[in-house]
């Protein structure tokens, strides 16, 4: 399995936690160590604050070779080409690359407007992105991504969420080639938190963080090893897109790499968290 280094919590604060931003030199320490780790997938978005131009910094101060590297951006689409196309220049110069490896429209309502897909095998063809695709939140509009010519689809997966499961998403996927990128392994965290001192917001989540505990404690397996190599487990996925806003987690990402996770703890993961609420696996309803 690939890793992805998401940059969202370099450009802004992120996730249940919240541990805040890096500051700039442990950004550079955390992209030093993912280079010399082999990460060489970058996933980021005109959203995330600042995340390009520091990420672009990092690229021009370390002087990173460009042929080794994989850079995604994401963005939303215009009823203007024109615009698009100019914020993917933007982009691109931000960053100090030549052209993307790929851009993905952000705003995943996209999926229902022909036209607005279309516009991306144009980013395309004008040599802006060597492949376009789209993020996407639900499984409706996952299975209606399928419908375009695209190449990458990211979509949020982990061991609460089975919806892409259940409607045969990555089997369709695979049948047209298109790359796919999990992301939300931790579900913006909370796989990881103490669910004693769970915020307001989610205090729902712990009746489902503690069968999670238990089911670790069972198998001796660490929650961050369960969490992002049930992902891993699913040989359908191409690369886990994963953020950290430390150095310590980002090593012990690179220590769980590829391990295997028993098979009968894979399964009674699917058995418990077979139907869970949406509001445990959609952040946009934690609000």
């Amino acid at each position: 399995m690939n890793y992805c280094l998401g940059t969202v919590q370099f450009g802004m604060n992120y996730g249940v936690q919240n541990n805040g931003r890096p500051n700039l030199e442990l950004v550079f320490n955390i992209l030093d160590e993912a280079i010399s780790n082999g990460v060489f997938c970058f996933d980021t978005a005109m959203a995330y604050g600042n995340a390009e131009q520091i990420l672009g910094k990092y690229i021009y101060d370390r002087n990173i070779n460009k042929d080794y590297i994989k850079i995604i951006t994401k963005g939303k689409s215009q009823s203007d080409l024109q615009i698009i196309i100019d914020n993917i220049k933007n982009s691109i110069e931000n960053m100090h690359i030549e052209k993307l490896y790929g851009f993905l429209f952000h705003d995943s309502s996209v999926v229902y407007s022909k036209d607005s897909m279309d516009s991306l095998n144009r980013i395309k063809m004008n040599g802006y992105a060597e492949n376009i695709g789209v993020s996407i939140y639900t499984p409706e509009e996952a299975l209606k991504a399928l419908e375009y010519d695209i190449d990458i689809i990211q979509v949020p997966y982990n061991l609460f969420d089975s919806r892409l499961d259940k409607v045969s998403f990555f089997k369709k996927a695979k049948e047209k080639s298109i790359e796919i990128y999990a992301r939300s392994s931790l579900l913006q965290g909370l796989a990881l938190m103490d669910y004693n001192k769970l915020p307001s917001n989610v205090l729902f989540a712990k009746d489902y963080l503690i069968k999670f505990d238990n089911l670790c404690k069972k198998y001796n397996v660490d929650r961050l090893n369960a969490a992002v190599n049930y992902v891993s487990s699913n040989d359908l996925i191409d690369y886990i897109v994963f953020g950290t806003d430390n150095l310590k987690q980002f090593k012990e990402y690179m220590v769980i790499k590829d391990k295997k996770l028993p098979i009968e703890f894979i399964n009674e993961i699917k058995n418990c968290f077979s139907d869970v609420p949406e509001k445990l696996v959609n952040p946009v309803l934690w609000k």
